[in-house]
C-alpha cells in the first residue's frame, strides 16, 4: 500500500475498519473478489500503522514486535 500522507493512511484505516460496511479484497492475482477476512484486515491495518509510525519516527514500535513476534 502506498499512502501520500498520514491523512490518507488514517482515512484508509477508518474506511476499512467501518463495522457497517462489507469490505472485499482481490483473491490472489485473479480478477475475482472475496469478502475480507480478519487476517486480511490485520495485514492491511499493519501496513497503514507501520507507514504512520515511520512518518512519526516511531518505527521501533513495529520493528521490535516483528523481531520478538509479540502481539501485546
Amino acid at each position: 500500500m502506498d499512502f501520500k500522507n498520514v491523512k490518507d493512511a488514517m482515512d484508509f484505516l477508518f474506511s476499512t475498519n467501518d463495522r457497517y460496511s462489507i469490505t472485499r479484497v482481490r483473491d490472489g492475482d485473479d480478477e475475482d473478489w472475496r469478502p475480507q477476512t480478519i487476517t486480511d484486515l490485520k495485514e492491511s491495518n499493519w501496513e497503514a500503522l507501520a507507514y504512520i509510525a515511520d512518518l512519526l519516527g516511531m518505527s521501533e514500535l513495529y520493528l521490535d514486535r516483528k523481531r520478538s513476534n509479540k502481539s501485546e
